[in-house]
């Protein structure tokens, strides 16, 4: 006749109940998975704050980047301006001094 499983003994070093002259479960083997969960969470969400900042940091560059040759282009063209009216004057100058 087969036993069944109600009359086998039941596995006294796995239990977490713990009587006189058993072993106290630790507090890290307790709740080393839930430790393990919180950093992994932990981790990765200070991973995506660092690639958040990095990538802001990327766009703030690229617009400054922008407005710096806009600007460039813009004083560019205010030199072009201004040699243009030094020219005129030069020219009005001579033509003043012709006449006197």
């Amino acid at each position: 006749m087969k036993p069944s499983d109600r009359d086998i003994a039941p596995d006294h070093s796995t239990r977490s109940v713990t009587g006189p002259g058993d072993k106290q479960e630790s507090w890290l083997h307790k709740h080393g998975g839930s430790l393990i969960v919180c950093a992994t969470i932990m981790g990765t969400a200070i991973v995506s704050g660092i690639v958040a900042f990095a990538w802001y940091c990327f766009i703030v560059l690229m617009e400054v980047k922008a407005q710096t040759e806009t600007l460039e282009v813009q004083v560019n063209e205010i030199e072009q301006e201004q040699d243009r009216f030094d020219k005129r004057i030069n020219f009005l100058e001579q033509g003043r001094s012709n006449t006197e």
